[in-house]
């Protein structure tokens, strides 16, 4: 799926592309999309796609992403009991940041609870953090954050959510997401 002519990533099987604003392609609205997703999904899995997972889905794909400035948005489909948005951010003026940690919660604020350094691969600088946000209402959120730096440009993914276990569960879907974003 190309984001741009420089760009481009593959979801795999994991995730499900969630248009930022309809008419999309063959989706004119929401709901379109989302009898798409519920048709795949039932081809895929044996249970039963279950209607709170398609609601809590159509209620996520309206909502605006946490930051502006989103390239694309996507669904994890490991759990249909938890429905979990991604979304990946490109900027084009990384050159001047000489560490990817420094800016580990530029844009949502938080702390991180843990950094790790993976292999960069295809990056110059590669880091995966486990973020923890105080809530105004009280509660807690949590977040995986992808960051990467490639020549001038830098990659951010970010997966936000109130379940912590659910990171656990996707960072491994949200690692290959990351890693399939190619530079042309």
């Amino acid at each position: 799926m190309a984001l741009s002519g420089e760009l481009s990533i593959e979801p795999g099987e994991s995730w499900a592309v969630v248009p930022l604003s309809f008419p999309y392609g063959p989706w004119r609205n929401v709901e379109d999309w989302a009898d798409t997703i519920r048709a795949e999904l039932g081809r895929t899995y044996t249970e039963d796609v279950p209607d709170a997972f398609v609601d809590a889905v159509k209620e996520l794909a309206r909502q605006r992403p946490p930051l502006d400035g989103a390239a694309e948005r996507y669904l994890w489909l490991g759990d249909l009991r938890t429905p979990l948005l991604a979304h990946l951010y490109v900027a084009d003026d990384a050159a001047s940041i000489p560490d990817v940690r420094a800016v580990v919660t530029a844009g949502i604020g938080g702390f991180a609870q843990t950094l790790r350094q993976p292999d960069p691969g295809a990056f110059s600088q590669l880091l995966e953090a486990v973020l923890v946000f105080d809530l105004p209402d009280g509660g807690t959120a949590f977040g995986l954050r992808w960051l990467g730096i490639r020549g001038d440009r830098m990659a951010i993914l970010d997966l936000l959510t109130d379940q912590p276990a659910a990171i656990a569960f996707a960072q491994p879907d949200a690692e290959a997401l990351f890693r399939s974003l190619s530079f042309r």
